[in-house]
């Protein structure tokens, strides 16, 4: 199933566009729309497992999570890391 895409402008560090382009080099990504897309698509997912587990910490008070815990979480999950990375 094809979903709409829309076309877009954006601004990024030539070192992090060279990264990418490593990448679809190697043949990690198939091309650069896709690679941001999935960038884009973690980071979401990310900020979703950390709002989840801040909702767990608030009805949990007396029990706070370590940030192994949340680093736990977030593999077990399937988060790549936190929300400011």
């Amino acid at each position: 199933m094809s979903r709409m895409k829309e076309r877009v402008t954006i601004s990024v560090e030539a070192e992090v566009l060279e990264t990418v382009r490593e990448e679809i080099a190697a043949g990690e990504a198939p091309n650069l729309s896709a690679a941001i897309e999935v960038a884009l698509r973690d980071r979401a997912r990310t900020r979703a497992l950390d709002r989840l587990l801040d909702e767990f910490a608030a009805h949990h008070p007396d029990q706070p999570l370590t940030d192994a815990e949340r680093s736990w979480a977030r593999n077990a999950l399937g988060g790549s890391g936190s929300a400011t990375e």
